[in-house]
């Protein structure tokens, strides 16, 4: 009885040794990394009272990149959301509605282009979320949608109110143009 009661005293203390170790592991590399951290974040759009409104623009418009590299700056013209390459986050509760104007500031589309084949209208739109439950018709998370360059559309999405929790993204998935904008920011 002893012996055992002594094994356990020591794994007790094994135990609460390596505890203390992982906490001060995290802590201190949590603090290092937020130090050391040049990763802007991105602006976000909260709801208030159960509603999200608000709108995105959708233009090309130039941002600068550092080749990690060279360290050279270099400024690049993408298609993205609010002027940025990553698009402002947008956090909302289960039960809120979003409605969201985006705004396609995008040049017109080309005119006989790729006699219809892919990839084609670059500049036309649409906005999709991954991860939320939600209607996939109408206006709400609709990939079918177009939403054409110098127009605004409307995005109305009501979140269950029972919705799971969780980490979402959303960008176009407009067939034909989404990898150019997938690709130049609009994520």
């Amino acid at each position: 009885m002893a012996i055992v009661e002594r094994n356990w005293h020591k794994l007790i203390v094994l135990i609460a040794i390596l505890v203390v170790g992982i906490v001060a592991y995290t802590v201190t590399n949590v603090v290092s990394q937020t130090e050391t951290s040049e990763f802007p974040q991105p602006k976000e759009i909260v709801s208030a009272g159960g509603v999200l409104d608000t709108s995105l623009e959708v233009a090309i418009t130039p941002n600068t990149i550092t080749d990690p590299v060279s360290g050279e700056v270099r400024e690049i013209n993408t298609p993205n959301y609010e002027g940025t390459l990553t698009g402002p986050t947008i956090r909302v509760k289960p039960g809120d509605r979003m409605l969201i104007d985006i705004i396609n500031n995008l040049p017109e589309n080309p005119h006989n282009q790729r006699m219809g084949s892919f990839p084609h209208n670059p500049f036309t739109t649409n906005l999709h979320t991954h991860g939320l439950t939600v209607s996939p018709n109408g206006l709400a998370d609709n990939v079918f949608r177009r939403m054409q360059p110098g127009t605004t559309s409307l995005v109305d999405i009501q979140i269950p109110a029972n919705h799971q929790s969780g980490t979402f993204w959303y960008h176009p998935h407009k067939h034909g143009s989404v990898s150019f904008q997938f690709f130049g920011g609009m994520s």
